[in-house]
């Protein structure tokens, strides 16, 4: 990963309903009433990480750590975008963090 600044640019992507499924007959089945909901939505988080040149570059292979307020803790890399996804999370505060990036090299956008 090349030297210089990084930036961590927020992300919001919708995701489209997923197409109902048809039976053999071609023809759509009929949509299942959806069980009452006991536990909280989840939620997802998607982290972006470019670097500051002319144009941007996407920081390929940067490893991430994200904390919850609750102390559970993801690690992962990003990918060949500069992207990673985490979903199904609960709805909480998160840190998010590149330990292989000195902290004065990136700035939240």
């Amino acid at each position: 990963m090349g030297q210089g600044r990084f930036t961590l640019v927020p992300l919001r992507r919708r995701f489209a309903p997923s197409p109902p499924q048809a039976d053999q007959a071609g023809s759509p089945k009929p949509k299942a009433k959806p069980p009452p909901k006991k536990e909280s939505p989840k939620e997802w988080l998607e982290i972006k990480l470019v670097d500051d040149g002319d144009p941007p570059r996407p920081a390929a292979g940067a490893k991430y750590r994200v904390e919850l307020e609750s102390g559970e803790v993801f690690e992962g890399f990003l990918d060949e975008n500069g992207e990673a996804i985490l979903e199904g999370l609960e709805k909480t505060k998160a840190k998010v963090t590149f330990p292989e990036i000195d902290a004065d090299a990136w700035d939240k956008q």
